[in-house]
C-alpha cells in the first residue's frame, strides 16, 4: 500500500492557505477534525484547539506510540507568491507546521485503510510558537482520553537539511529558553544636559555589554548558551532622553545550572548597573521552556535498525544531526516517555530560513516525513526497547 501522494499535496496546501495564530487556531483544528472524521477516526477534544485521535490495533501486547504535531501559525505576512499564499492577511504558516500537520493526517488516512500494528495516538497540539500548547494539552488531561503512550515522536522541516534526509541529535538536542523583560525607569530631559537625568539607553548599553561577557567568560565555554535582546522600546526622540525604557530578549541554553547561573547575574547585575546610574530596574521573566533531549538508547536503537535500502519510493536516509540553539516544547512530552524528535530535510533550490516571510519548502518533503514514520510504525519490534 502508498501514500496517497494526491491527497498529501492538496492537505498542504490547503492547510497553508489558513495559518492562524497560537490559541486561536479554529479554522486549522475544525479542518483536522474534518479530516478524521470523514475517515471514522476516533477523535477527543483536549483543549479549545486542540485534539488527540486513536487508532487502535488488532494485536496483542503491542506498544502505543504517539506522533505529534504542532498546528499554528506566525504573524508574519507571506511574500512567496505562490498559487496557495495565506489568505489570512499578516498571517503565515512560516514555521513548516502545515508540513507537520499534513505528515500526521497522511498518517492518518494511511492507517484508516490499513489496521496498524501498534495502537498510535495521533497529537494535534496548538500553540507551540511561544504560548505553552504542549504544556497545556498535558495540563488538560491529554493522556485521559485514549491512556498514556510507551513512545513518542515528532519531527520538525529543516529548510537546510538536504531533501531525502531525516536527521536527529544524540541526546542534547533543541535549547531550552528563558524569555525577559526588562523595565528601566529615571529622569528624562534633554540630550543637552545628560547631567541632569538618567541616560537609560547607556546603562542598558553597559549592562548588556556586561552580561555578554559574563556569558562568554564564566559559563563553561563547552556549555553552550546564547542571550539575545530583540526589542528595545521607549526611546522615540533624537534629541531626548527617555524616561523609560522596556526591553525583551531571550537566553538560549542546554545545562540548568546555567539558567541558574545567567538569571542569577543577570537580577543582580541590572539592577547595580542602573543603581550606580540613579535609575530603577525591574526584571521579569515571561516564559521559561525546557531543553530537549533525545532518548540515547532509543535514537541509537533506531538507526541501528532503520532500513533506508527497502524499495520504497520517498523513503529517507537517517542521518546524526548536532545540537541546535533552536527551541522548541515537544520536551515536555519527554518528562516521563521515551521518544525522538527528528528533522525533516526540506532543502529547495535557494537557501531558505524558518520564520522569513518567502520560505517555501520542498513539497517533496512531505513524501520523506511520511514514509520515515510509517517504517518506524510498521518495523517497530526492531527497535523497540525492552522495558
Amino acid at each position: 500500500m502508498e501514500i496517497n501522494k494526491n491527497l498529501i499535496i492538496k492537505t498542504r496546501r490547503e492547510l497553508h492557505k489558513i495559518p492562524e495564530a497560537s490559541l486561536n487556531e479554529y479554522k486549522t483544528i475544525k479542518y483536522i477534525e474534518n479530516f478524521l472524521k470523514v475517515r471514522g477516526i476516533k477523535y477527543k477534544y483536549v483543549t479549545e484547539t486542540g485534539i488527540v485521535a486513536f487508532i487502535a490495533t488488532d494485536s496483542n501486547n503491542c506498544p502505543t506510540i504517539a506522533v505529534r504535531a504542532d498546528i499554528d501559525a506566525l504573524e508574519i505576512t507571506e511574500n512567496t507568491n505562490l498559487d496557495f499564499s495565506s489568505e489570512h492577511n499578516g498571517f503565515m504558516h512560516a514555521c513548516g507546521h502545515d508540513f507537520h500537520m499534513t505528515n500526521l493526517l497522511a498518517i492518518a488516512d494511511y492507517y484508516s485503510q490499513k489496521t496498524p500494528p501498534v495502537n498510535l495516538i495521533l497529537i494535534f497540539q496548538p500553540a507551540e510558537e511561544g504560548a505553552g500548547g504542549a504544556k497545556l494539552m498535558l495540563e488538560n488531561g491529554l493522556y485521559k482520553a485514549y491512556g498514556k503512550p510507551d513512545y513518542i515522536f515528532g519531527y520538525h522541516v529543516k529548510p537546510d537539511l538536504e531533501t531525502g534526509l531525516v536527521s536527529a541529535a544524540l541526546g542534547k538536542a533543541w535549547a531550552g529558553t528563558l524569555s525577559f523583560n526588562i523595565k528601566l525607569k529615571g529622569d528624562g530631559g534633554h540630550g543637552a544636559n545628560p547631567h541632569k537625568s538618567q541616560d537609560l539607553i547607556m546603562i542598558f548599553s553597559e549592562w548588556y555589554s556586561h552580561i555578554q561577557s559574563f556569558i562568554s567568560r564564566k559559563i563553561d565555554a563547552q556549555d553552550s548558551s546564547v542571550l539575545t535582546v530583540g526589542s528595545i522600546k521607549g526611546a522615540d526622540r533624537l534629541n531626548i532622553i527617555s524616561s523609560h525604557l522596556e526591553i525583551e530578549g531571550m537566553l538560549r541554553y542546554f545545562e540548568q545550572n546555567t539558567r541558574h547561573l545567567v538569571i542569577k547575574q543577570m537580577e543582580k547585575s541590572v539592577e547595580n548597573f542602573a543603581e550606580l546610574y540613579g535609575a530603577k530596574a525591574e526584571l521579569t521573566i515571561i516564559r521559561d521552556a525546557i531543553p530537549l533531549f533525545n532518548d540515547i538508547d532509543l535514537l541509537l536503537s533506531i538507526e541501528n535498525y532503520y532500513n533506508s535500502d527497502l524499495d520504497i519510493e520517498f523513503l529517507p536516509e537517517l542521518v546524526r544531526e548536532q545540537p541546535v540553539m533552536l527551541a522548541e516544547d515537544f520536551p515536555e512530552y519527554l518528562r516521563d516517555i521515551n521518544g525522538v524528535f527528528f528533522f525533516l530535510g526540506a532543502q529547495n533550490e535557494k537557501p531558505q530560513e524558518l520564520h522569513t516571510p518567502d520560505l517555501d519548502l520542498n513539497e517533496d518533503a512531505l513524501f520523506y516525513g511520511i514514509n520515515f514514520m510509517i517504517n518506524l510504525i510498521e518495523n517497530w519490534k526492531r527497535w523497540i526497547i525492552v522495558q
